[in-house]
């Protein structure tokens, strides 16, 4: 199997300041990085398929090969999956993607700004570990807190789980969760006839979650840009409750 296809539900719950919750289906891709040429020989990737994967909107962002940056990232030499929200016909936005191992997981996020960061998670602990925020995601968030995460993708399913908190608890949670099948020109004709949340439509989803925010009385506002360096390592948490004397309200 060269890709798994996932049907695949987000689910975002912010819990403060302001209670909001959003759910929508799509669809997830993960692939072997090392596959991508014969997937698309195959028509399953890029092409004539409506899915896609650009190489400058990942990684290095500068279209050069994804495989090898992978590999400098989690300092391993072998094959690499990438789990990812593919493009819909040339376009869409993928928030949050993982390049894995059995090692390790690489967690990189996006913001609508065109910015990115990765964090690096040592899968045999990930329970145990967290990585402090370094990107500024969303213009209704502060840059405070750490990240949990959980990540779990085979040929059957895909778990994906995400918990931003502060020394105050949870602020929020985000999940990309479903089920699995062989990427395949038949699986290819069910996103056709039931596309889901692709392409434009994920931007407009986006503003119209931005649009709710703002009148429950959040005001947007960015912060810092980016850090130069491209990866954040994970720390061991300190204590079972999260609470650190370096983590700020």
């Amino acid at each position: 199997m060269l890709a798994t296809l996932y049907q695949a539900r987000v689910f975002h719950r912010r819990l403060r300041p302001k209670a909001h919750t959003l759910a929508y289906n799509l669809w997830a891709l993960r692939v072997d990085l090392s596959a991508l040429d014969d997937l698309a020989q195959r028509h399953l990737l890029g092409g004539q398929s409506p899915l896609s994967l650009e190489k400058r909107d990942f990684g290095p962002r500068d279209g050069s090969d994804l495989l090898t940056w992978a590999q400098t990232q989690l300092r391993e030499d072998g094959p690499i999956d990438f789990t990812f929200l593919p493009r819909w016909k040339g376009r869409g936005f993928s928030p949050i993607s993982v390049y894995s191992t059995e090692r390790s997981a690489l967690f990189e996020v996006h913001n609508t700004a065109g910015e990115a960061h990765s964090y690096l998670i040592p899968r045999t602990s990930m329970a145990h570990v967290q990585a402090w925020k370094r990107l500024w995601v969303s213009p209704f968030s502060q840059m405070h807190g750490a990240y949990d995460f959980v990540f779990q993708a085979d040929a059957k399913a895909l778990d994906l789980r995400v918990t931003l908190r502060n020394s105050k608890g949870p602020i929020l949670k985000a999940s990309l969760t479903g089920l699995g099948e062989p990427l395949s020109l038949e699986s290819l004709a069910k996103v056709r006839r039931a596309p889901g949340l692709v392409g434009r439509r994920t931007f407009a989803a986006i503003l119209w979650e931005a649009v709710k925010l703002r009148a429950k009385g959040l005001r947007p506002h960015w912060g810092p840009f980016a850090p130069a360096e491209p990866v954040t390592k994970a720390s061991l948490r300190l204590d079972a409750k999260n609470k650190t004397p370096h983590m700020r309200d």
